[in-house]
């Protein structure tokens, strides 16, 4: 939990989700020089009810936190790869995300997920509602994405056009 991963900014818009959506939780992942002021961001904004920390996530168990989410969100400012949304692809969970470096190449908005501008007066909450209503759509279109291009099978495609791009 790092200033670079815009959880702050994510705090912030979440807290305008709840008007719409009452019971749904934010679950934050990892651990960091900005926990605390985390933890008490989430409680001057109220959100003590709708925002889990959990700490540290062993690699091992990252698929399985993704399986039991609705959406996984990625607020980060900056990020070169963004091998978390894979990881959400993988377990077939749609992805919210800013708009960085790495998830330009991931995020295929309106089919796995969506891009979103945190600082933007309830665009997460639309986000969020958009997939909701049609989540079968996004889930599935996750696993494909994530089957065509990362499986086993399409990861020597992928990692030959990413050299090629290196050189």
């Amino acid at each position: 939990l790092a200033l670079s991963k815009g959880h702050e900014d994510l705090l912030h818009a979440f807290s305008d989700c709840i008007d719409v959506h009452s019971k749904i939780k934010l679950i934050i992942a990892g651990d960091g020089p900005e926990k605390r002021k985390l933890e008490n961001l989430s409680r001057s904004l109220n959100l003590k009810n709708n925002v889990i920390f959990r700490g540290l996530i062993p690699n091992k168990d990252i698929g399985k936190l993704f399986s039991k989410c609705l959406i996984s969100v990625s607020a980060s400012k900056t990020e070169a790869f963004g091998i978390v949304n894979i990881e959400s692809l993988r377990a077939g969970t749609p992805i919210i995300c800013t708009n960085t470096e790495g998830s330009q190449d991931i995020i295929e908005s309106g089919k796995n997920g969506f891009f979103v501008n945190l600082v933007k007066k309830n665009d997460l909450s639309k986000k969020i509602s958009l997939i909701i209503q049609n989540w079968e759509f996004f889930s599935r279109n996750a696993l494909d994405t994530f089957n065509e291009k990362y499986s086993e099978q399409n990861i020597s495609s992928h990692a030959e056009k990413i050299i090629n791009f290196i050189k």
